[in-house]
């Protein structure tokens, strides 16, 4: 696990931050060899997906000919899922190091074509499932086929959100639609990366640090003078403040996104569309944040407190992240790796071995 995603090495939990990639010790850094070592090896199952696909849109108006075509349908779209999962990481997270590389964003858009292929090309599938019967599909499952029953989860999951399935022609347009969905939040992730300069700030004794969204929270925490936090703060929520408008238009198209989605699907509004599928009722939610009112005065306490502490006439949002006792306690990395290890050993040899 720590091969691809590695622990946060000490240095980064100090608040200085790197400007550079290169400056951070490699065995601090993403290992993508873990996933693949040889770009043309990623092209060749990019290719074996396409052809998945085409596997898998070629079952279209079969499957009531039998429980058979059925579990080919299941089997092949778990394998492409499982190989969709390791081809997507690859670029993604390589551009996630830099969302500038506009060959890794090229790929990392051939990936995203890959999955609306995938969704207009199975969108079939539900309304072709429902159509057979619940009560069909269970008897399949019954008649000693151990390799379906092993869906039996899944396909009952669909058969409960019957009522918001469209007929084909409609889950084929949702499936269309779903790539816009996305824009959104590429816009957002491309304003607050790959376009933004972050700013420097000048602290009291002198320094001078850059702020970005992994410095930002470390320096809140570390900085003990409230103007040295207040300067970190301003700067930090100023680079968002420049392009409000901008953010406005990005939020509000989120915010028809989900409203499209929910009405196209017969929901009553974009709360109840998002936990359906998960089997949650609207109550839970609307309870919990009637809990949270209800349970704000100890909060409030607390901040009282931590203001006390602090030695500070007015206490802001952003002295919430400073710490109330400074220690110097620091764990190297080797250290630290091998107390999560260890810590494990209840999980029992092979888990820790894998870890």
């Amino acid at each position: 696990m720590s091969g691809i995603f590695p622990l946060a090495s000490p240095e980064q939990n100090t608040g200085s931050g790197y400007e550079n990639r290169d400056d951070i010790d490699p065995r601090y850094r993403w290992d993508l060899n873990n996933i693949y070592t040889d770009l043309a090896d990623w092209e060749k199952d990019c290719k074996s997906i396409k052809d998945n696909i085409q596997s898998l849109a070629s079952i279209q108006g079969s499957l009531k000919d039998g429980p058979e075509e059925l579990l080919r349908f299941l089997q092949l779209s778990d394998s492409a899922g499982r190989l969709f999962d390791r081809v997507w990481y690859f670029p993604g997270l390589a551009f996630d190091l830099d969302q500038r590389n506009n060959e890794l964003n090229a790929r990392k858009q051939l990936v995203e074509d890959l999955s609306a292929q995938y969704a207009t090309s199975t969108s079939w599938f539900d309304p072709e499932l429902i159509a057979i019967g619940q009560a069909t599909i269970h008897k399949w499952m019954n008649n000693n086929n151990s390799d379906l029953a092993l869906y039996r989860f899944h396909l009952d999951e669909i058969f409960r959100q019957a009522e918001h399935v469209l007929d084909e022609d409609g889950e084929q347009l949702m499936a269309l639609s779903a790539r816009f969905g996305s824009t959104p939040s590429q816009t957002y992730s491309m304003l607050t990366t790959a376009d933004a300069t972050f700013p420097e700030v000048e602290l009291s004794d002198g320094s001078k640090r850059k702020i970005t969204p992994g410095t930002y929270s470390s320096l809140l925490r570390t900085l003990p003078k409230q103007d040295d936090r207040e300067k970190i703060f301003r700067a930090h929520f100023g680079l968002y403040q420049q392009f409000t408008n901008t953010y406005a238009s990005i939020y509000n198209g989120i915010l028809q996104r989900g409203w499209f989605n929910a009405r196209a699907r017969g929901y009553a509004n974009v709360l109840e569309s998002k936990l359906h599928r998960f089997a949650i009722p609207s109550s839970v939610v609307h309870t919990l944040v009637e809990s949270a009112r209800n349970g704000m005065e100890p909060l409030r306490r607390y901040h009282k407190i931590r203001r006390k502490a602090l030695g500070v006439e007015k206490y802001y949002l952003y002295d919430s992240f400073a710490a109330l006792i400074q220690h110097e306690t620091r764990y190297e990395y080797g250290d630290a790796e091998k107390q999560i290890i260890a810590s494990v050993a209840p999980l029992g040899k092979d888990y820790q071995a894998t870890v």
